[in-house]
């Protein structure tokens, strides 16, 4: 993905000058590439695993078995709202991620943080369910939610991590103009060059 996105134009080359790779907001975009590229992995194995779900308590119905309404509660799925949750926050949390990568503003930042905390808490009853699921639906164990949960927490530090780098810059800039003022110019000394002829 990180190679498509430079052959288009869009995140600097390899070839191009060592001093501009290795500002830190490069390094951030790339950053946020890959956890939108997690972000979307988990959104597509959380919408794999439901429609896996989905099929095996179709083959269980028409397999001369009581439907999935008619189970007692301890046996049924989880509800389709929740199954599908996964599958439609993760994608969002990606794009809200490429957006802060690509065109960084106030209103991206504030969205990246808002739908890490959805994608962890989520990836958290995500992890219950699938524990519990397995336990006592006999059902396989889903890491997906795990996947889900590490994305958003990469999002988070991310986060916090961009906010350092940016909070010591104004920091620098700040210590540079005051040293500025305090330091005074020195005046250029004019020589006298005497070139003999």
């Amino acid at each position: 993905m990180i190679g498509r996105l430079r052959t288009m134009g869009i995140l600097p080359s390899a070839a191009d000058d060592v001093e501009e790779n290795a500002s830190p907001g490069t390094h951030f975009t790339t950053l946020r590439l890959y956890a939108a590229e997690m972000f979307f992995a988990a959104g597509a194995n959380a919408a794999l695993h439901y429609f896996r779900e989905r099929a095996r308590q179709t083959d269980a119905e028409g397999a001369d078995e009581p439907s999935a309404a008619d189970l007692p509660v301890s046996r049924r799925g989880p509800p389709a709202v929740a199954a599908w949750a996964p599958a439609l926050l993760a994608p969002v949390a990606g794009a809200a991620q490429v957006m802060q990568a690509l065109r960084p503003s106030e209103s991206t930042h504030l969205a990246t943080r808002v739908l890490n905390g959805a994608v962890v808490g989520l990836s958290v009853a995500g992890v219950a369910d699938s524990i519990y699921g397995a336990t006592k639906r006999e059902e396989r164990l889903s890491l997906a939610p795990l996947l889900l949960g590490y994305a958003g927490v990469l999002g988070f530090l991310l986060d916090r991590q961009e906010g350092a780098v940016a909070e010591s810059k104004q920091d620098l800039a700040r210590r540079a103009r005051i040293v500025e003022r305090l330091v005074p110019r020195r005046k250029p000394k004019i020589e006298r060059i005497v070139v003999h002829v």
